[in-house]
């Protein structure tokens, strides 16, 4: 995670101390996060996510999607731009349980 969150703060054009004061904690200890001999707590994962508008699995390893609603993925689906805005409002409607439902049967189906 720490090469992660090292390369958004290089990407944005960033000092370790922006960073870290933008996360609220001292620029040793957010040097620590990018060096791995420290882990931020969930809370500054989820920060940390927002101030480099990425998602916490991009973070932490789990995706190489930095963004699911980055301009370049959502150029590479294979809808016209209505469906994709119409699918965008129906998602917006939906809460976590009710979207959460829907990927895992998206990946069911993609599996099969």
């Amino acid at each position: 995670m720490g090469k992660r969150i090292e390369q958004e703060r290089i990407r944005n054009d960033w000092t370790q101390e922006i960073v870290a004061n933008k996360l609220g904690v001292a620029r040793s200890t957010y040097a620590n996060y990018e060096a791995g001999k420290r882990e931020p707590s969930l809370e500054n994962i989820k920060l940390l996510a927002d101030i480099f508008d990425v998602t916490t699995d991009y973070l932490i390893g789990h995706s190489d999607i930095r963004n699911l609603f980055d301009k370049n993925n959502i150029e590479r689906i294979n809808l016209t731009d209505d469906k994709k805005v119409e699918l965008y409002k129906l998602l917006e409607k939906m809460n976590k349980e009710q979207v959460d439902h829907i990927l895992k049967t998206v990946q069911f189906i993609i599996k099969n």
